[in-house]
């Protein structure tokens, strides 16, 4: 299975900034619990909860790449 985080890849928050989304499964849009979610080239990143979603606060302005990780899936 395939993760997808909607809207969230293209997120570009404001100077000090949050971004949210929801990791879900490609295809069936599951919500997917006990993701890793890293912002790119820093140390901010939340884990999902039981219905998939993340918050992580503190972003720097500008344009983002979200790292979404979990065991079994690419």
């Amino acid at each position: 299975d395939q993760v997808v985080a909607p809207r969230a890849l293209a997120a570009q928050p404001a100077a000090g900034g949050t971004v949210s989304g929801t990791v879900v499964v490609e295809g069936s849009l599951r919500p997917l619990a006990g993701v890793q979610v890293v912002v790119e080239g820093t140390t901010l990143g939340a884990l999902t909860d039981a219905a998939g979603r993340f918050r992580v606060a503190g972003v720097p302005a500008g344009p983002l790449r979200l790292v979404v990780r979990r065991i079994g899936y690419q």
